[in-house]
């Protein structure tokens, strides 16, 4: 995939200088120095050459070589958003985001990267929203280096918003809450995460909201300030809430085939464009119970 971006300058300053306050990371500019990627006027040049009013700066993000280590394959994808900058995939349940040393092939990465591949074009795996394998809904991923380092940034400064739907077990007397606790991960070989009681951890705060209630089950809307690994798995498993299908951190059996947990909503500034990007989608069938979710 080739994507270019060009500029017209309006004030003397070296193309480094340019492009390190327009949001290109130092891997972008390590990629265009071995890529001759940076042309001006017309001609290219190295990143110390200095640039003056109304010269012509075009950048060239040449990726003839994709990424070898992700086998293609073809299983269900489902695509609400593509373009030559941003992918935004409604995921499955049960589809890892990325290969692992015990699966090599069924991952949301050998799905895009088939998709790719089957229209001539290359496919570099940069996923900004990571989900668990048995979490559904919205992942979104970076087409170039460039939309990359833009949505990496966004994703430090929290300007991507996502928002969860979960089942949990239990019930509530509150219609809302906030678990503010640190996470850690209490043994290298495990990996199941655990508040830190007596320990240091990572600052971790879930806030949720109570959206409808049964007997012995709750429907939540939970927004994440921070995004630790299980963060969301963990709080409510030890406020007394785990998730319904969590077999990780609520032994207790039940009927559902996996953790109820679905990425309902996903908002952000397009990372180029930057216009409002904002998708929903129900709940999928699999987390459905009649009482909760009519």
């Amino acid at each position: 995939m080739i994507r270019t971006f060009e500029y017209v300058i309006n004030i003397s300053q070296t193309v480094k200088r340019f492009l390190l306050k327009n949001g290109y990371s130092k891997k972008c500019l390590s990629f265009l120095k071995s890529h001759n990627g940076v042309i001006l006027n017309g001609s290219p040049v190295f990143m110390t050459a200095e640039m003056k009013e109304n010269d012509v700066l075009k950048i060239v993000f040449d990726e003839s070589e994709d990424n070898s280590m992700v086998v293609d394959t073809c299983i269900p994808l489902d695509i609400v958003y593509e373009d030559e900058d941003i992918i935004v995939v409604n995921k499955q349940a049960g589809l890892p985001v990325h290969p692992s040393y015990d699966n090599f092939t069924h991952t949301l990465a050998n799905r895009l990267s088939y998709y790719y591949h089957i229209q001539n074009e290359t496919y570099v795996n940069r996923c900004i929203t990571r989900l668990d394998s048995d979490t559904s809904g919205f992942v979104l991923l970076a087409r170039n280096p460039y939309s990359s380092a833009l949505l990496s940034d966004m994703l430090r400064n929290k300007e991507i918003h996502k928002q969860y739907t979960a089942i949990v077990s239990g019930n509530f007397t509150e219609t809302n809450g906030t678990v503010n606790k640190p996470i850690y991960r209490p043994s290298l070989d495990s990996v199941k995460r655990a508040v830190a009681e007596n320990t240091e951890g990572h600052e971790a705060i879930t806030d949720y909201e109570v959206i409808k209630q049964v007997p012995g089950a709750s429907l939540l809307h939970i927004d994440t300030r921070t995004g630790r690994t299980h963060q969301i798995r963990v709080h409510m498993a030890y406020i007394g809430h785990p998730l319904l299908g969590d077999r990780l951190y609520n032994p207790c059996p039940d009927t559902m085939p996996r953790q109820c947990l679905h990425v309902s909503w996903l908002a952000f500034r397009h990372p180029i464009k930057k216009e409002l990007m904002e998708f929903s989608s129900p709940i999928p069938e699999d987390m459905k119970m009649t009482e909760l979710t009519d």
